[in-house]
């Protein structure tokens, strides 16, 4: 064993800085990224121009307080024409309030390029009397609520209008909506070109993706102004690189540029987990290139980080709650930045509250946290402390939602890995996207019963008026008309929750589950072909102890993650390998041949202290 050196010990300490934050910055599958195709064709009640062009990505975070929407918008109108860009409410081809919703500021819009966030809040709305008696108004006022605002944008109805002297009723107007798979927000990153010079061109990208016919293409529109451009490239690459191995050269480059290619499977996978940045090379800076970005995926939930999921019921609570109330919650834990993500659809009326409790099940816990918000869906993310995170770990808390009806919790459930087959259902899970706020979550579990292998379902969705709900044969966005089984009846009405234990699966149906090859999906009277739909697939929690619990009764399904040895609290805590040189080098806080180094967990936010003091602390480096 040797020491490596203090110049490899803190930029391996600055790598786990950058992967902290940028992890914690990406958001995961939290925020919910609406994005818009801005024409002329689309401005109403008159056309716009026909030369003119723009897109924005819009990302709404219903975890924050108060809520947000963060617009970045790039357009090709002449910036010296541009009087006024808005956000405003109304379907495609309708106006519904004369007056915007909120503006982008005048020093913004200057730009090309621009990005501002919106905090919501009530607003004042004129609605249109379209047939007032003698001495009424034309106009009637009402409160546009914060809910009734997302709800609206969620459902497609708020598009981005970009007004100009020659079209004072809009140049160029795009939809917002779930239309597109992928986006990218390209800027220079603070670096200096190849030839000394400081980039601050900017460009915005946004595409779509069919699965089949035409099969695993892409179809980007990008926006940029780099005025030296030569290029444009898709690189494979971690999430904290720029990416250097050349998937794919676009053949268009001059901005606005419409590129569509075909992804092999390899680069569909490595899209998907964001794997791929989107460069813009230039004379400045022809090899990295001069603006850059990852591409980041729309609402494709992190199947590898899915860690727990929870059914809640008035069951669980203590003492008994006796209500019809259900919920679906899924939970993301990264072990080493200590990120909570967490997902709840519940049914319960009237919530004043949800937490986050450490307990066992048939004991009241102690609160932890309150969770972001407790009306359904509940979406949140928050960096645990230690006190928080082991609990959470060990499968030792619970989640809870309390009701003006039952003040101390209408519905509980554990957090565990038990019920280790989940489902997220959503608009974007059709294989066309679907713009709708309605969402579902799903539990399962594999049971052996008597030579049988039966399905024990907990299903809870948001869809306003559905009618059918079907589990299905099929890979992920391929249409498919093997039902396993149907819920309800078309031109009926479906409840908004469906659990049972009656399900048999034969060895086909059995097999397609476990690679991951069924899905849940729920038609509606507005969407008949479907409204949201989700891959059902299996948990895979960073806890590698956690015993899934259809491995303790199903002889039939492998094991999740081969259980290691019982952990020991002397155990080195190794928290990074670093190639430096060829030479592959561990960083290791713990015991190590009778020392001891700097304690076993450390927050994310304290790791650059740990590099500025490295040379103070005993943090011993093992040379492979």
């Amino acid at each position: 064993m040797r020491h490596a050196t203090v110049w490899a010990l803190n930029a391996a300490l600055l790598l786990l800085l950058l992967c902290a934050q940028w992890r914690e910055a990406s958001g995961g599958w939290i925020p919910t990224v609406y994005t818009a195709t801005l024409e002329g064709s689309q401005a109403a009640p008159t056309v716009g121009s026909t030369t003119s062009r723009g897109v924005a990505v819009c990302v709404l975070a219903r975890h924050l307080q108060p809520i947000t929407v963060d617009c970045e918008v790039s357009h090709s109108v002449p910036a010296s024409d541009v009087v006024e860009v808005a956000l405003h409410r109304g379907g495609r081809g309708t106006t519904d309030f004369l007056d915007p919703l909120y503006v982008f500021a005048a020093q913004s819009i200057a730009q090309h390029q621009f990005r501002e966030r919106f905090q919501l809040t009530p607003l004042t709305r004129l609605t249109p009397n379209v047939n007032p008696r003698p001495g009424e108004a034309a106009f009637t006022e009402e409160i546009y609520s914060v809910e009734a605002q997302v709800d609206d944008f969620l459902n497609g109805l708020w598009n981005i209008n970009v007004l100009t002297g020659a079209f004072p009723r809009g140049e160029i107007r795009g939809q917002l909506e779930h239309a597109h798979r992928v986006f990218a927000r390209l800027e220079g990153d603070g670096r200096v070109n190849q030839d000394g010079s400081i980039p601050t061109a900017t460009g915005l990208a946004i595409g779509k993706y069919s699965p089949l016919e035409p099969r695993r293409t892409l179809s980007w529109e990008l926006l940029h102004n780099v005025e030296d451009v030569i290029g444009v490239e898709v690189t494979r690459a971690p999430a904290t690189d720029v990416g250097h191995s050349v998937v794919y050269q676009w053949d268009n480059i001059f901005s606005p540029v419409l590129e569509r290619y075909e992804l092999s499977a390899a680069m569909e996978r490595d899209m998907f987990v964001d794997g791929h940045h989107l460069n813009v090379l230039s004379a400045s800076d022809p090899d990295i290139g001069e603006i850059r970005s990852e591409i980041h995926t729309i609402d494709h939930v992190p199947k590898d980080e899915v860690s727990f999921a929870a059914k809640l019921t008035g069951r669980d609570v203590v003492p008994i709650v006796s209500t019809a109330a259900r919920g679906c919650a899924l939970f993301t834990l990264d072990c080493t930045s200590r990120l909570l993500e967490y997902f709840i659809v519940h049914t319960v009326q009237q919530p004043i509250g949800a937490n986050l409790y450490r307990g066992a099940p048939g004991e009241t816990g102690l609160q932890l946290f309150a969770l972001s918000s407790s009306a359904s869906p509940i979406y949140g993310s928050i960096v645990l402390d230690v006190n928080h995170f082991f609990p959470v770990l060990t499968e030792g808390a619970y989640v809870d939602v309390a009701s003006a009806l039952y003040p101390r919790g209408e519905i509980r459930g554990a957090i565990t890995a038990q019920r280790d087959w989940v489902a997220y259902l959503s608009g974007t899970g059709m294989p066309s996207p679907v713009t709708t706020s309605a969402v579902g979550c799903a539990t399962f579990q594999v049971i052996a019963e008597r030579g049988e292998v039966v399905l024990n379902y907990d299903i809870t969705h948001s869809v306003k008026r559905p009618q059918v709900l079907t589990l299905r044969r099929g890979e992920e966005w391929v249409e498919s008309e093997r039902i396993i089984r149907q819920w309800g009846e078309y031109n009926g009405r479906l409840e908004p929750t469906v659990t049972g234990d009656d399900e048999d699966l034969n060895e086909g149906e059995l097999r397609d589950f476990r690679f991951e090859k069924t899905y849940l999906q729920v038609d509606s009277d507005d969407y008949p072909s479907g409204e949201i739909r989700g891959q059902v697939f299996r948990l895979r929690p960073c806890n590698k102890a956690s015993t899934p619990y259809s491995d303790l009764v199903d002889p039939f399904l492998p094991p999740l993650i081969p259980p290691p040895p019982p952990p020991s609290p002397n155990d080195p805590f190794v928290v990074a390998e670093v190639t430096i040189d060829n030479t592959t080098v561990e960083i290791v806080i713990g015991r190590i041949n009778g020392n001891w180094g700097a304690g076993s967990v450390l927050s994310p936010h304290v790791w650059m202290l740990v590099a500025a003091v490295a040379l103070g602390m005993a943090l011993f480096v093992a040379v492979l």
